[in-house]
Order: C-alpha cells, then structure tokens, then sequence
C-alpha cells in the first residue's frame, strides 16, 4: 500500500460517520506502562489492564490473554504476516488499541471478527470501573522489564 493509498482510505473511513477513525501516533512517543494484573498477569499496557478489569469485573466475562492463536494478513509490504490479537473474552478475539499504525488498518480489513478495544472504549471502561469497583487503578502494578516498579510514598 502506497502512502496515497493509505491516505486515500483514511479519508474513505473519515467519511463513515457512526465509526470513529483512530489516529496514527507518532513512534518514540509513547507513554505506554506496562504491568501486571491483580492476579499477576503481565499487561502491554494501562489499557489492556483496564480492558480486563473492565470485562472480568464488570461484565462477569472469561478473559484470556491470546498466546498462541494467530491470524494472517498482508502487510504495507505485500508479505503475508502472523499477527497475534491481544485476548479472547467470551471466546471471541479483542485488540486493544492506542497506537495505530499503517499495518493495523490492514488488520483489520482482513479480520473484521476482531473487535477493536480504542480509547472510546476505554472511557467507558473506566467511567463504569470508577462506578462499580472503585479504587480499581490500584489493581495494577507498573512493571520496568518484568520486574514490579517500586512505589514512591511521600
């Protein structure tokens, strides 16, 4: 996919007004934290914590984190790529997304069974986890390569 092709089909989801187009955020600007969960899962992310907690806590759902099933797509560079989603609620395949780049459009174009977690959702989630389980942010524990991050008090 040329970058006028991929700027062309931006445009073309901008038009659908009820689906909200992520926006691509620039590499080397992330502020991702990575964690675990109260039960000692490791997370990519503040969301993927949120998201769990959210379907786990919330809906009373079965949460998986997806190790092992993967989907095949074609990248930006017409090569056929594995690509493992992020977790199985209910059985069903989800991906939580803040940073979108080129490949995840094509993602999900290919597979449009995964359900997309974006930063719409994840105000909701927290809007209803602030509801229903308050001090739920204290569930998650900031990780630096695996290891928990101690906690500054003072």
């Amino acid at each position: 996919m040329t970058l006028e092709e991929y700027e062309e089909y931006e445009r073309e989801c901008s038009e659908v007004s009820d689906v909200p187009v992520p926006k691509m955020t620039p590499m080397g600007m992330s502020t991702i934290k990575k964690g675990m969960t109260e039960r000692g899962e490791s997370v990519d992310s503040f969301w993927e914590f949120c998201t769990i907690t959210y379907w786990r806590h919330v809906r009373g759902s079965v949460v998986e984190r997806n190790e092992s099933d993967f989907l095949l797509y074609v990248a930006h560079d017409g090569q056929m790529r594995k690509w493992f989603y992020d977790f199985r609620i209910d059985g069903n395949p989800y991906e939580v997304k803040g940073q979108f780049r080129p490949d995840d459009y094509l993602k999900m174009e290919s597979h449009p069974e995964v359900q997309w977690i974006t930063d719409v959702h994840i105000k909701e989630y927290e809007r209803e986890l602030n509801r229903v389980l308050p001090g739920w942010r204290e569930m998650f524990t900031e990780t630096v390569r695996g290891v928990p991050k101690m906690k500054r008090y003072g």
